[in-house]
């Protein structure tokens, strides 16, 4: 994300990069699809204020989402890879999809970003991991 970025065109580029539907990015943001979908056509992009920038109102389990594609930047800068590491089974979540661990619980949400951001400056994890 760049500092000019919203957390709104943050969530429609990592959707786009990823070849995630709508669906999906609801259940990894844990809000239902009506909502995420509110949340791409929100007016609230055009009133950030960057002199202080905050999370939009309802919009808090975005940010989880966003430390996860940018962990997953650093650690696999292909979009490819990027994706191919969410959407594959891994030995370290039990042979689950990151993806589908995310989605599972908010806490689980949390603890994928941890764990990519445990990694980074660190190693790169390898393909399997």
């Amino acid at each position: 994300m760049h500092s000019d970025e919203t957390l709104v065109q943050s969530l429609r580029k990592i959707q786009l990069e990823w070849g995630l539907s709508h669906e999906q990015m609801a259940a990894l943001a844990h809000v239902s699809l009506p909502i995420y979908e509110s949340w791409l056509s929100s007016r609230q992009e055009c009133e950030v204020n960057v002199e202080q920038a905050s999370i939009p109102s309802g919009m808090e389990t975005a940010v989880p989402v966003l430390s996860i594609y940018r962990s997953l930047c650093v650690l696999h800068p292909n979009t490819e890879d990027q994706a191919k590491w969410l959407l594959s089974d891994n030995p370290h979540f039990s042979g689950n999809k990151p993806m589908d661990v995310a989605a599972s619980s908010l806490e689980n949400l949390y603890w994928v970003a941890y764990y990519l951001d445990s990694f980074k400056g660190l190693q790169q994890p390898s393909k399997t991991d």
